[in-house]
């Protein structure tokens, strides 16, 4: 759907994001705890990253780019990345790509949602 814009948002439910910046959708994602039958999915969030090395990464790795779609990158160079717990290997691998020390990275399991 060319032209859809979506957000991310996490842990503290819908902000203006969607109002502000005009978008259609919102990626949700909430941290119950991690044995609950609702945790199906990961979230990343590390430094260092640029929006660019994010893109040149994803376009060199086509898997990672069709199944993980990518995430944001906030302006001060921190990646969210919201993957199925079942491409946790591939979240993992297109981290590494881009530099990131996985023990250095924070990540949370939880639910994410679309809200649309």
């Amino acid at each position: 759907m060319a032209g859809r814009r979506t957000s991310v948002v996490t842990r503290h439910g819908l902000s203006d994001g969607r109002k502000q910046y005009r978008e259609e959708s919102a990626l949700t994602f909430r941290c119950p705890p991690r044995t609950s039958p609702d945790t199906d999915a990961v979230e990343i969030r590390a430094d260092g990253v640029s929006a660019t090395r994010l893109r040149d990464a994803l376009l060199a790795d086509p898997e990672a780019r069709d199944r993980l779609g990518g995430g944001p990158v906030t302006p001060d160079g921190r990646l969210v990345l919201i993957a199925p717990l079942g491409d946790l290997p591939l979240a993992r691998k297109i981290t590494a790509a881009l530099g990131v020390d996985w023990n250095r990275a924070e990540v949370r399991y939880g639910d994410e949602g679309f809200v649309g």
